[in-house]
């Protein structure tokens, strides 16, 4: 790819990433290691974490953190895959201030960054038709848990409803026999 920066060969940036969750650590620890990763290929000149924070007072166990670096990186190509891949919050070019591409170069970015989203487009689909799948699994076990609820509720009320004609027949006198006992007639 030729030079597309008017007086640089490189271009600087400052990008703003957010990640949420919990615990604190594991936030600022994520956040670190994306940045040193971004460091096999970039020179990394600044970097900034703010403390994580609850996202809202309802959840406080959720957290937000905030981490902004500054990099010099050598192509607007790899500025935009790594905008696709990684989604920062924010993506500020500090220079240079004008940034020249011929049309070959746009259509060699476009297709990295179509395969990209082809390719996330894809795992979504995957992961939407598992978690379909999982929702129907789910239902079908409830429906069968229903169901067996429904079954031990009904034993329970025929053992009650035999019960008390057994206890009805007893006061009355009207068994089949003297030696049956109140258990020889409940259905378990």
């Amino acid at each position: 790819m030729a030079n597309i920066f008017k007086d640089k060969s490189r271009m600087k940036v400052r990008i703003f990433f957010e990640v949420m969750g919990w615990p604190a650590e594991a936030l600022t620890e994520h956040l670190k290691k994306a940045i040193n990763k971004l460091k096999n290929n970039w020179k990394i000149t600044a970097e900034h974490y703010e403390k994580p924070v609850p996202v809202d007072e309802k959840n406080p166990k959720m957290l937000t953190a905030h981490a902004e670096f500054e990099a010099e990186i050598p192509s607007f190509a790899e500025l935009a895959i790594f905008s696709i891949v990684y989604a920062p919050s924010v993506v500020e070019i500090i220079e240079p201030s004008e940034i020249y591409l011929k049309a070959s170069e746009i259509q060699d970015i476009l297709a990295d960054v179509i395969s990209k989203v082809q390719g996330m487009d894809k795992e979504i689909k995957i992961l939407a038709a598992k978690n379909r799948l999982l929702e129907n699994d789910n239902k079908h076990l409830r429906d069968k848990l229903s169901i067996k609820e429904q079954e031990r509720v009904l034993t329970k009320e025929e053992q009650e409803k035999e019960g008390n004609e057994y206890h009805s027949a007893l006061d009355e006198g009207q068994t089949n026999s003297g030696s049956h006992s109140k258990k020889d007639h409940v259905k378990i």
